[in-house]
């Protein structure tokens, strides 16, 4: 039988690792973070809209005001967190960042006990460690590091993401999963367009449309693909198997981007991997 938890979440997981790959291409050549990323998320609610028109018409017109108040909300923590992630993911390593950004496996079961009252058992807990030391493993190379400014920059971005996801899960319950992979994607338009003002950033100007669209699209399968997944398992569960994202990018960095690798980051990512076949096997 097929898991279709298992298959949407894996869709989200390499569009997430193709999408920070292009968004370090782009970032490489100079684009400005806050008009990129707006240029691309203007083409995925497009796309959205599309999707949605064709798919569930008639209940955007029922919606309540409570849905319309959380689509903002995840809009709102979605918007700064792509931002915030672009500026650390300027000043690191697509590996580096990909794997820092996927500290949302503290936050997300940190903030789904405490607003969703999901349980935490011990297996679970030795998961979370497991992956935590893979982090690191992978970030430090086997040093002793502090966190950089990117790197900070990274977490913030995490909690973001970690707070869409519990927003998103909350919004099941009331909402179609394709609406609320259009709403969250549309709400973050504004925080794009409040910043360019604030920054006085041009974000009419198009200069790598290839990208642009890349990523666009790229973005909407995210939003469709994680809100389908959450819509059938538990937050942990979409946070914990999304580690195969930072393994993906290991091999996009080291291959595509010339960006190094140390013998400490391969058994870090090897713990990653044996610690997301676990979850695979366990009922999470």
């Amino acid at each position: 039988m097929i898991n279709k938890k298992f298959i949407y979440i894996s869709i989200f997981s390499f569009s997430w690792a193709l999408k920070i790959f292009f968004n370090k291409i782009a970032l490489s050549k100079g684009v400005n973070p806050v008009a990129f990323i707006a240029q691309a998320v203007f083409v995925s609610v497009l796309i959205l809209t599309f999707y949605t028109l064709i798919k569930n018409k008639s209940e955007i017109k029922r919606l309540s005001i409570d849905v319309y108040k959380g689509l903002f909300f995840a809009g709102f923590f979605l918007g700064m967190g792509y931002v915030i992630g672009l500026y650390g993911l300027k000043y690191s390593t697509s590996i580096n960042y990909s794997f820092a950004i996927k500290s949302s496996i503290i936050f997300t079961p940190l903030l789904a006990i405490l607003v969703l009252k999901e349980k935490i058992d011990k297996n679970r807990l030795l998961l979370v460690i497991a992956f935590i030391i893979g982090i690191y493993l992978i970030v430090s190379g086997g040093k002793f590091i502090l966190p950089r400014a990117s790197d900070l920059l990274t977490l913030i971005a995490a909690f973001c993401f970690s707070c869409v996801v519990i927003v998103q899960k909350i919004l099941t319950k009331k909402a179609n999963s394709t609406i609320i992979a259009w709403g969250r994607t549309f709400f973050a338009l504004p925080v794009f367009i409040f910043l360019a003002f604030f920054l006085k950033v041009n974000i009419t100007k198009i200069v790598f449309p290839e990208l642009v669209f890349t990523v666009g699209f790229l973005v909407a399968v995210m939003a469709i693909s994680i809100n389908k997944s959450i819509n059938i398992s538990t937050a942990t569960y979409v946070s914990m198997m999304s580690m195969i994202v930072p393994v993906l990018n290991v091999i996009l960095g080291s291959i595509f981007l010339n960006e190094t690798i140390n013998i400490f980051q391969i058994l870090g990512g090897s713990l990653v991997i044996f610690s997301g076949i676990q979850v695979r096997k366990s009922n999470i």
